[in-house]
């Protein structure tokens, strides 16, 4: 399950990612060639449906509940008339709340690999990276092993 989960995900958090950087791109730039469309929408949603006809059978309890409740929240919002769409998508609370609503189906998907959030080597503060050379060949030596 783990290795066709491994080439099968990685299929729709491409579309997700491409809809994050849009959203991103949108409320920053305030650009027209970066505005989302009803088409974004749309085609998420089918992007969506097909990945799940060719993988459902491979979700945990968790993701297969935050699957639905994405895809019936995106259902609703693509099943607006469109001047009603027209203007939701141009709020940026709107695109935001949509965005953070995928996040969540994004980082669903990422648990189920085995992909956790943690804290960052940086964060800890008696962790130095090595800066020379020198340095890294010290720490080289130190995790070899010891000849007996």
């Amino acid at each position: 399950v783990f290795e066709k989960r491994l080439t099968s995900y990685p299929r729709i958090v491409e579309h997700l990612v491409v809809f994050f950087h849009k959203v991103n791109l949108c409320i920053i730039k305030k650009d027209k060639q970066y505005e989302v469309q009803i088409a974004d929408l749309n085609n998420l949603l089918q992007a969506l449906l097909e990945w799940d006809t060719q993988n459902a059978i491979l979700y945990s309890l968790e993701l297969q509940t935050v699957f639905h409740n994405t895809y019936r929240n995106l259902y609703k919002i693509t099943s607006k008339p469109d001047d009603e769409l027209n203007r939701l998508i141009t709020r940026d609370d709107f695109l935001l709340e949509l965005r953070n609503d995928l996040f969540k189906f994004f980082l669903a998907l990422k648990k189920d690999l085995g992909i956790y959030s943690f804290e960052s080597p940086a964060t800890i503060t008696d962790f130095k990276s090595p800066d020379t050379v020198k340095a890294v060949r010290d720490l080289e030596s130190i995790s070899k092993p010891i000849d007996k």
